[in-house]
């Protein structure tokens, strides 16, 4: 049983490996800055302009790099406990993983260089980040930025982990403002391998004179 798991095993690292060698790094980071733009929503703070995100399980039809990547990846990595704590890999594995570090860091290194392919996501972006001067009869008038986006890191992380959220939700008696005592909740969340990336908004207002109308 333990040498027919070591087979599946290392069969699925080296499909990995072949999945990962044959994966455009172009692809990979335009997806990326597709996915980043598709879910503004659902990290953007404007107080902030540095942002470290992890993100995963990617739809196949709008992301299939980033897709064929993360499955392959999920099917090989171990998914035993002792394996992952004592770092005790196979050949196959390491070998999976070493091109994995390599492509995403080609990845990163076009998106570094090549800032345009996160032109839609700083449109996106913007909308939120632009300074508010006015009102006029369309509406809110905002002062126009211009900027660009700095990616930092983009990889991904084969290490899964269980984390258990603790919060003290208060409790308010019926018919009354009167918070009783507080009740710990407590979950616990698996958090599988996923992407990573850091990247900055750079931006600064554009010296134009803007008119109330």
């Amino acid at each position: 049983m333990l040498e027919e798991t070591l087979s599946m095993r290392r069969l699925a690292s080296v499909k990995a490996t072949e999945t990962i060698r044959s994966s455009d790094p172009n692809r990979i980071i335009t997806e990326a800055a597709k996915w980043l733009a598709a879910h503004v929503e659902s990290y953007i703070d404007n107080h902030e302009t540095a942002y470290s995100l992890t993100f995963g399980d990617v739809d196949q039809e709008h992301f299939p790099t980033l897709y064929a990547i993360e499955t392959s990846v999920l099917a090989a990595v171990p998914k035993d406990d002792d394996v992952l704590t004592s770092g005790k890999y196979e050949a196959e594995e390491v070998e999976m993983m070493k091109a994995l570090t390599e492509k995403m860091a080609e990845a990163t290194r076009i998106g570094v260089e090549h800032k345009e392919i996160f032109s839609y996501l700083f449109e996106r972006l913007k909308f939120y980040y632009e300074p508010i001067v006015g009102m006029g009869v369309g509406g809110v008038v905002t002062k126009p930025i211009d900027g660009y986006i700095k990616l930092s890191m983009f990889e991904f992380d084969v290490d899964s982990m269980t984390v258990r959220v603790v919060k003290r939700m208060p409790t308010v008696e019926a018919g009354s403002d009167t918070v009783g005592t507080p009740r710990v909740e407590s979950q616990i969340i698996e958090m599988n391998p996923s992407f990573i990336v850091d990247f900055t908004m750079v931006y600064w207002e554009r010296n134009v004179e803007t008119g109330l109308f």
